[in-house]
């Protein structure tokens, strides 16, 4: 039996956190052991995530992993400022004894991975989720710190085969950054549990409309801006619109308080527990948004408009029933620009078998994202992983931590090509 390490930032709700929990519980456990190591501390996770997780894997956190004198201080940190108390030796020889291979989703990760084989016999082996396209291309054409150089020298120690997109736009992209060959990468998409007890069959009559969206509110979901003015549009025309958002994040200020200077009956409803997604989720008409809770959201029967990330304004590629293949909200696919307002109102002219059949095409839509699919892809990914090719003495891993945290402390204090990581 092979322990698969995922090195990841904490576990708050969010589409990457809720897909590991679906991958734990789904996984063939005598080929496979989980092992999770979170950089946050257990009281900075959902509870109710957290014991789903553990029921299926073993759970660690940075700061047991310290040494002993400098725990209590680790504990206190803040994630930035925690990675500047490092591993202590033997807690880093017992891990690497313990692991096989390291699945990271950052670079960051995959120098933690390194960090921990340093003094082992065995090579670190690591592979690389890409969740988000941006994740190793941000600042470009800018002078970039110190960090972020060696994150992309980090990416270049990996092999193709060891590489995992999800969705065939961010291989593309990556892949013709890097110079790489596409077909000696893993291009499957995330899963989702798309056999559901309760789908949608009833839906709101004429201009009532009930629509919703799920996920961190976040700089690059530039949707929950500006919904808010479609929604005061379609308001002024005489539509019966309601507007929730279910998440919090960084924009949430920002958020409340056009919604507050608009006037518009949209409503911040803070974090979903994600046993209620289901529930909550089939008494809306329409969903708006993106990563994998369009996918859920869409495998319930609710018809799904694409957010499209980072875009400035209220534009869409359409329903996410009529993408084909699994990229979709993605900015600048070669797909034509429609409007969400105009969207909405033809949504609103429908009739309810109509939308119905609408719900249909969605649940189809969502089958190509099935767990049973995912785990298999995520087998070969583990089976394929080389052992990392970049030498401990080839960077500083100081300099690289004090760049880490000076970077994202100025981040929070002046506008940095960081604060933009992601638009």
């Amino acid at each position: 039996m092979k322990t698969v390490l995922f090195i990841y930032r904490g576990l708050q709700v969010g589409g990457i956190e809720t897909f590991y929990c679906r991958l734990a519980e789904n996984y063939d456990q005598s080929k496979y052991n989980f092992r999770f190591l979170f950089l946050c501390e257990r009281h900075h996770c959902d509870v109710e995530l957290l014991a789903r997780l553990e029921r299926s894997a073993k759970v660690d956190f940075y700061s047991g992993y310290v040494a002993y004198n400098f725990r209590s201080l680790a504990k206190k940190l803040p994630v930035p400022l925690k990675m500047l108390v490092k591993l202590s030796s033997a807690a880093m020889e017992k891990l690497a004894l313990e692991v096989d291979l390291v699945h990271a989703t950052e670079g960051l990760g995959i120098l933690l991975a390194q960090q921990i084989f340093k003094s082992s016999n065995k090579k670190a082996r690591v592979n690389l989720g890409f969740y988000h396209q941006k994740e190793f291309s941000w600042g470009k054409g800018r002078a970039l710190p110190y960090f972020e150089r060696i994150n992309r020298a980090a990416l270049s120690g990996l092999s193709s085969r060891s590489l995992a997109f999800f969705n065939e736009g961010v291989a593309e992209t990556v892949c013709g950054e890097t110079a790489r060959n596409i077909a000696e990468t893993n291009v499957f998409p995330l899963g989702v549990d798309v056999v559901q007890s309760k789908n949608k069959n009833e839906f709101s009559e004429g201009k009532r409309i009930k629509i919703i969206s799920i996920g961190r509110l976040t700089n690059f979901k530039t949707y929950n801006l500006w919904m808010i003015d479609v929604v005061a549009d379609l308001v002024a025309k005489g539509y019966e619109v309601t507007y929730d958002v279910y998440g919090r994040g960084d924009i949430e200020a920002e958020v409340t308080e056009k919604v507050r200077a608009s006037g518009a009956p949209v409503f911040l409803k803070g974090t979903l527990k994600y046993s209620e997604f289901s529930r909550v989720v089939t008494n809306y008409d329409l969903f708006v948004g993106s990563g994998t809770a369009i996918i859920e959201a869409s495998a319930l029967g609710v018809p799904a408009i694409i957010g499209i990330e980072s875009i400035p304004d209220s534009k869409t590629y359409g329903y996410f029933s009529d993408i084909s293949g699994f990229t979709y909200n993605e900015l600048g696919l070669d797909l034509p620009l429609l409007d969400v307002a105009n969207l909405i109102e033809g949504f609103a002219s429908l009739s309810t078998e109509q939308k119905q059949l609408l719900g249909r095409r969605h649940m189809l839509k969502a089958e190509l994202f099935s767990m049973e699919h995912c785990v298999s892809n995520f087998s070969s990914l583990f089976e394929a992983t080389d052992p990392l090719a970049l030498e401990v003495h080839n960077y500083s891993w100081l300099g690289y931590r004090l760049s880490y945290v000076m970077t994202s402390i100025l981040s929070k204090l002046v506008k940095t090509s960081y604060t933009e990581k992601y638009n």
